[in-house]
């Protein structure tokens, strides 16, 4: 498998090959990732072991399709198919990165094809005749060398977006070489709105969506981002990048309502005190302790001779008495 460039499974084979792909799924998974091209010519079947899913229908069936992407290099490079080409079933709920080359006349998709990690992998219902096969095949052999575009990077210029907020939404493109895309068609929806209008090409390979404060202010909650790129010569990108972009409700309500109940809740406060009679706000009495009376030190009257004298002898009597006490054990 790492030798072959293109792996194509043709018309009324895929019944018999179904069990063996199945049991290789995981193998072919890494093999498109890695640079490998898968292709399913004539598919009358759901392939459910398909990790980019798709669900088959049996109806329509016609021998003519019309193309959607005349100049997608399965449809143009080398060979430019013809548009009578007997298909058999239609595609519906696809994996959201698959782009429709072709659809039948009442809009149901037949042909479908996208880039994988460095590989891409194509579907259809068309089973092409003798001639037409050779044909088809020759595209498909040459797809494998054909540019693509790729989404490299997809920025907003703000972490947190309230309404009201300036957004700028920053799209890199190349073709997975790191060449820029320069002048490529592109359109972008945000869920199901439209901003196409509001893209432009800001430099080679970057283009930007420009949200404005009204912008916005009128759209408001959780968005996917819905990106379609094309140029002539080049695989044609389609991608979904979900909840791509939140935009908060503005925070400025909130801000009013809080001090709006603030407020009232600070009325009924003051409606509440009048009509008892007390007063709005009371200021704690600060208790007055009592002064203690300073006492200061006064100065010693200076004693007699006499005094001193008479203080002496009575110091010394009681000396002496002591020492007799001690004598005796008394």
């Amino acid at each position: 498998m790492d030798l072959r460039r293109t792996v194509i499974v043709e018309p009324s084979t895929l019944g018999s090959l179904s069990t063996l792909l199945s049991q290789n799924a995981d193998d072919l998974t890494t093999y498109v990732r890695s640079g490998g091209n898968l292709v399913f010519l004539g598919v009358t079947e759901n392939l459910q072991w398909l990790p980019w899913s798709f669900t088959y229908n049996s109806t329509p069936s016609a021998s003519s399709v019309i193309f959607l992407e005349p100049t997608h290099p399965l449809i143009s490079t080398p060979n430019t198919l013809p548009s009578d080409l007997p298909f058999q079933g239609s595609f519906s709920d696809m994996w959201p990165n698959y782009t429709v080359l072709a659809e039948s006349a009442t809009g149901d998709p037949v042909f479908i094809a996208s880039t994988v990690g460095s590989g891409k992998i194509a579907l259809t219902t068309i089973s092409p005749l003798a001639a037409q096969r050779d044909v088809i095949v020759e595209n498909i052999v040459s797809w494998s060398v054909q540019p693509s575009i790729s989404l490299r990077a997809a920025t907003l210029n703000e972490v947190i977006i309230w309404a009201g907020d300036f957004v700028l939404v920053t799209l890199t493109l190349d073709d997975g070489r790191g060449h820029p895309i320069t002048g490529a068609t592109i359109r972008a929806m945000f869920n199901d709105t439209d901003v196409t209008p509001l893209i432009d090409e800001a430099e080679p390979g970057v283009y930007t969506i420009t949200l404005s404060p009204d912008w916005t202010n009128q759209y408001i909650g959780i968005f996917c981002l819905r990106l379609y790129a094309a140029k002539n010569g080049y695989d044609t990108l389609t991608a979904v990048l979900p909840q791509f972009i939140f935009i908060r409700p503005s925070y400025w309500p909130a801000i009013g309502v809080t001090g709006a109940i603030f407020v009232a809740i600070i009325g009924v406060y003051v409606y509440r005190k009048r009509s008892r009679g007390e007063p709005i706000f009371t200021v704690p009495k600060l208790s007055r302790r009592k002064s203690r009376p300073i006492i200061r030190p006064t100065a010693k009257t200076p004693l007699s001779k006499e005094e001193e004298l008479r203080r002496q002898k009575e110091r010394e009597k009681k000396e002496r008495e002591k020492d007799l006490k001690d004598f005796f054990g008394v």
